[in-house]
């Protein structure tokens, strides 16, 4: 070892030294078995940290790269048999090489640090898209750094059917948006909305809501995302909210290591001790679902889920998850998109084979990251969230104008 003989910031060597090089994590890791590099595998990643740890020599852009391929999936973590940490120390290796970002993600992560988010320019894109720019300056994009960003915004939502007031009622919820939630995923807003309406449950939607902190969280600055929970942990208790409703797992994993003064529960765990209260309308169809990487952190919120859909009559669920990411990733459908869709290749094989009315998913950039394989496949089915194919089945329900 050279003269740098202790280890860079954060990084906890006795963790790395956990791993017994059993080589069992390979078989679980999607961008190994995509490219069957040792670089490209858990312990090849771990390898690669131990030796900048070191500081023999400065880390080569090729092994940034093959860190920035880890999908963050964690299912080496849930099968290694030493438990070694592997998000947190991938986690502290980026937060020493914060120009692993590619210009895009930095850009992305500017944005939904401010107040609202990218939800804050949702006028100007449904302007953009109105305008039919989306389309025309795609070819211009297609080879840019928003080569992953710009093909998504055609799924630009519309505005919300009704609003809750900002400030709670008694014994009202709060309802999480987001960072890009109002932008891409207003739907399962609204219809999250009208479910806990149905069951007697008030709803608020605090204004001023900071991005959960994910994002910058596994992109290197863990710092701004503390900083960004301990805004949302204000704006909450501010408003004497306690309970904090979410209704996206990717976000729910990360506002789930905030405040323990606040309970954050996802939307489908939340409304399943009602299920005996719930009637649906038949829906004869064979419907797929896919459980993100994040609903395997969230207890049992996967097995409810099924239970849930399981009480519409004449439903057929076929779980496609498989144990194994889609590629979204968090931000590497934005900041890989060519990695990002080889490694959703096999799951839109499988749909293309019997092509379903409704495709499910509990987060939203793997909504996205469908959406859009889909149609680049030119295969038109909806993809929505459970909750919105509840809230459609449901008898009787309350919508507000």
């Amino acid at each position: 070892m050279n003269k740098h003989n202790s280890p860079p910031s954060g990084i906890n060597l006795s963790a790395m030294d956990q791993c017994v090089q059993c080589g069992l994590c390979s078989a679980y890791c999607p961008t190994y078995q995509l490219n069957p590099l040792e670089a490209e595998s858990p312990r090849g990643r771990l390898a690669i940290i131990q030796y900048d740890a070191q500081q023999i020599a400065p880390i080569s852009h090729t092994a940034l790269k093959h860190i920035n391929h880890c999908v963050g999936c964690n299912q080496c973590q849930t099968v290694c048999p030493s438990k070694v940490p592997f998000e947190t120390l991938i986690d502290q290796f980026k937060a020493n090489h914060r120009k692993i970002n590619p210009l895009s993600v930095k850009l992305l992560l500017n944005t939904v640090k401010k107040p609202g988010g990218a939800n804050s320019i949702k006028r100007f894109l449904q302007t953009y898209k109105k305008l039919g720019l989306q389309k025309r300056l795609q070819p211009l994009f297609r080879f840019s750094v928003f080569s992953g960003i710009h093909p998504l915004l055609k799924f630009i939502s519309k505005d919300p059917q009704h609003q809750p007031k900002p400030q709670p009622q008694p014994e009202s919820v709060a309802l999480f948006t987001g960072c890009t939630g109002q932008i891409f995923d207003q739907q399962t807003l609204n219809d999250s909305i009208s479910l806990l309406e149905h069951i007697g449950i008030a709803v608020t939607i605090p204004d001023k809501q900071y991005c959960c902190g994910a994002l910058h969280q596994h992109n290197g600055f863990p710092d701004i995302a503390q900083e960004l929970g301990a805004k949302n942990t204000s704006q909450f208790l501010q408003r004497n909210i306690k309970q904090v409703i979410f209704s996206a797992n990717g976000c729910g994993r990360q506002l789930k290591t905030l405040s323990s003064e606040i309970q954050y529960t996802d939307i489908i765990s939340f409304i399943y001790p009602h299920i005996d209260s719930l009637e649906f309308n038949p829906l004869n169809e064979e419907v797929f679902i896919h459980f993100s990487c994040s609903n395997s952190s969230l207890e049992d919120t996967s097995k409810l889920t099924s239970q849930l859909l399981q009480k519409i009559p004449g439903l057929q669920v076929i779980d496609i998850s498989q144990n194994s990411c889609c590629g979204a990733g968090g931000s590497n459908l934005i900041s890989q998109p060519r990695l990002a869709s080889e490694l959703i290749r096999d799951k839109i094989q499988q749909i293309k084979s019997n092509p379903p009315r409704y495709l499910l998913s509990d987060n939203i950039g793997c909504s996205l990251h469908f959406k859009n394989q889909l149609t680049s496949s030119g295969l038109e089915l909806e993809v929505i969230h459970p909750v919105t194919l509840i809230t459609r089945q449901l008898i009787q329900i309350a919508h507000q104008p």
